[in-house]
């Protein structure tokens, strides 16, 4: 996972980041689907 995910990650699990701003870094490629489903544990859709 790159520093860029690990920053998000971080983020994510504070609650300052919600799954619709993951969404948009997926989208805007700053993480790859793959990461976000490290992250969420869930399946990018």
């Amino acid at each position: 996972m790159n520093t860029r995910a690990n920053a998000l990650r971080n983020l994510y699990r504070c609650g300052k980041l919600g799954k619709d701003g993951l969404n948009r870094a997926v989208v805007d490629a700053v993480i790859t689907a793959s990461e976000y489903r490290e992250i969420t544990g869930e399946d990018y859709v």
